[in-house]
This record gives structure tokens, sequence and C-alpha cells, in this order.
């Protein structure tokens, strides 16, 4: 497979990053490392899945541009697969496509995620 990893932030994505980057290289797959997410204003169809390990807000500059947002927006609406990881959905708060791609969010004082469920595990 063909990942797009999405990276940066307030969180410690210093450490995680590696780590998360070297779990799927061992696995076979090839990874794609981005901090500034310019990837998600380009063409997607040449990734198989986008992992979000991210938190992109206005607050700390790192927001995710308007044809980022389209970006990542068309590739999820056109069947693409998506992973977003921990704080990854409070991304965005601003923008209410992000809570329907991510299935979660994250509000001052209240967080909430989709109901829990079985899920296949493993990596392909």
């Amino acid at each position: 497979m063909n990942l797009l990893l999405i990276t940066g932030g307030q969180h410690p994505y210093e450490e995680s990053t590696p780590v998360l980057q070297s779990f799927i290289s061992e696995a076979g797959h090839r990874v794609t490392l981005s901090e500034s997410a310019e990837e998600l204003a380009e063409d997607l169809s040449i990734f198989d899945a986008i992992v979000l390990n991210t938190l992109r807000q206005e607050a700390t500059n790192n927001d995710l541009t308007g044809g980022q947002r389209e970006g990542l927006e068309g590739y999820v609406s056109g069947g693409g697969s998506l992973l977003s990881i921990h704080i990854s959905a409070a991304s965005c708060p601003d923008w209410s496509q992000s809570k329907k791609i991510t299935g979660g969010g994250w509000v001052l004082g209240e967080s909430w995620h989709p109901p829990f469920g079985g899920f296949p595990k493993g990596i392909c």
C-alpha cells in the first residue's frame, strides 16, 4: 500500500510519528510523510489511504487551507480510506465536514467519538 502520513502540531509528534512510520514501513507499505499537508491539495489518487497523526488549528497557525480541506473531503467522499489517530479528530474545529470525515471531534471541555464497535484487524 502507498500511504500518506500527515503529522505535526501541538502533541509530541516528533516522538510518535517515527514509531508509526516504522511500523507501517516494516509491514511492507510505502509511506509519504508530510508535516505541511500540502499533498492534500494535490492528486490524492496515488494513495491507498491517508493517515492523520496531527492537530491542525488556526490557533497554532497550521490549519488546513481551503484547497487542502477540499482535497481531503473529495478523497474520502470518493471512497478513499482515512485513519484519524487520537487528537487528529480535533483538527479544523471550525470546519463542519471534519467531524463527518473523521467520525469524531473534540470541543473544549467535551470530547466525543462514534459508537464503539468491532473491526477487522491486521495489516494487508
